[in-house]
């Protein structure tokens, strides 16, 4: 009885959330065709600047405390959690702000970035904006309030796309309007969250020695998990800056597209799959060890299947579709997105279960997986780049990032005791089939 309880709660709440997807999946689906008429790849490289740096940032403030605030259960721990992460907020926000004032040009010149620069003041308002919006989801997952992250997601979404297109039409396409719109995603928190756990948090003030036992707590984040990350992070990133440093904003921003569009489904899925999934196992690990192994089977084969058909048709027929519904301009984008969807689907099926890692407090695992993941990447990219054309490096960059995300799943299959070889052989066959049958079709209709 109460496992049938347990599996309807994480039914109800991933159907919650799989609303929140199919809303915020519409928006964009809808609206990136009326953005990539309005913008230019110069303009999507120059906001790739403002996004990457964000990204970074984002993980050095917090040093990923904030992501313990699902598993943290004492109150006092908590307590003392929140006035830390309050803590490294303030100093953060205050060094990039210096940095960014007195370092801006040379930061200008080693990213080649030949725009105005005006996105380097942005960022200061752009960390505190989304790491409050990321604290407050935080907060919901921790107390099950799915139904509010839903609300804030669709919310933001509305708002961000909504000022993008208003502002890249009054302004002919100008960058900025593709940053400013993303300052409103504190707005839908101020909204929907105000009143609820988020105010009783907002009043617990910061305190330098509360971060001092909180870094002594929980010293795996940012010794283990911060340090996986930010290896991940510059892994994903790499083929952007090294375009960005040794090329033009044009051909970064072009790759960047084409990787926008391929993440859609995996950060709707961190959205939507993985806070359900995280506070599922949290419980069921340590007293349902069988009900854990299903779940995690379930979710890891549910996420191939609903990635499979779209990956294969973008590896198949990625600069037909790019060229047709995005614009000719987005035709070298499209075919950079055919090689980048040999990975996509893998990581698309395997990241949700990195948080594994955290509630078998296994974090050594994810920063050995981010090592040899980043090993993957970084060398077949280096050696493509210097031997082979751009799209055949870009290869060499999939086909590793593929070999690191299959390591990765062959860890939290040891954790979990999953049947690591045969789970993996079906989703390849399976892959293969697809595509083949694509390139049949295609080479017979062309």
């Amino acid at each position: 009885m109460a496992t049938s309880l347990k599996a309807n709660s994480y039914l109800r709440n991933l159907s919650t959330t799989g609303f929140g997807v199919i809303v915020t999946t519409v928006i964009s689906v809808l609206t990136t065709p009326l953005l990539s008429r309005l913008f230019t790849p110069e303009a999507y490289g120059i906001a790739g600047f403002y996004s990457q740096s964000i990204a970074y940032l984002g993980l050095l403030i917090g040093l990923m405390l904030p992501s313990a605030l699902v598993v943290v259960r004492r109150s006092g721990v908590l307590y003392r959690l929140i006035s830390a992460i309050k803590t490294l907020w303030i100093i953060g926000l205050v060094a990039v702000g210096a940095i960014c004032f007195l370092l801006g040009g040379f930061i200008q010149e080693v990213l080649n970035d030949t725009s105005d620069g005006r996105w380097l003041l942005l960022l200061p308002l752009g960390l505190f904006s989304g790491q409050i919006f990321e604290f407050a989801t935080s907060l919901n997952v921790r107390a099950a309030d799915f139904k509010t992250n839903v609300k804030l997601n669709i919310s933001s979404s509305i708002l961000v796309r909504g000022f993008t297109l208003l502002g890249g039409w009054w302004f002919a396409g100008n960058y900025l309007a593709l940053v400013i719109p993303t300052l409103l995603k504190v707005i839908p928190v101020w909204f929907f969250q105000h009143r609820k756990n988020l105010a009783k948090a907002w009043h617990i003030p910061p305190s330098l020695e509360y971060l001092r036992s909180t870094l002594r707590d929980l010293k795996e984040y940012p010794r283990y998990i911060l340090s996986a990350n930010l290896l991940g992070l510059a892994a994903q990133s790499a083929p952007f800056f090294i375009l960005t440093i040794l090329q033009t904003p044009r051909l970064a921003g072009l790759y960047l597209f084409a990787e926008s569009m391929l993440l859609i489904p995996i950060r709707l899925v961190h959205k939507a799959v993985t806070p359900v999934y995280l506070q599922e196992i949290s419980v069921s690990y340590h007293e349902a060890a069988d009900e854990f192994r299903r779940r995690s089977r379930q979710t890891n084969h549910l996420l191939f299947l609903v990635g499979v058909v779209p990956y294969a048709v973008v590896a198949i027929f990625g600069a037909e579709i790019f060229s047709w519904v995005f614009g000719q301009d987005w035709f070298d984008s499209g075919l950079m997105a055919q090689y980048l969807a040999v990975f996509a689907l893998f990581r698309l099926c395997t990241s949700p279960l990195s948080a594994i890692y955290r509630v078998a407090e296994k974090e050594h695992y994810a920063l050995r997986s981010q090592i040899v993941l980043f090993l993957l990447r970084c060398l077949p990219l280096a050696f493509g780049l210097y031997f082979l054309p751009l799209l055949d490096a870009l290869l060499c960059f999939a086909l590793g990032s593929m070999l690191g995300y299959w390591f990765h799943f062959y860890q939290v299959s040891r954790i979990g005791a999953f049947p690591f070889a045969r789970i993996l052989l079906k989703q390849i066959m399976l892959f293969i089939l697809f595509c083949g049958v694509l390139w049949l079709l295609k080479d017979i209709y062309t």
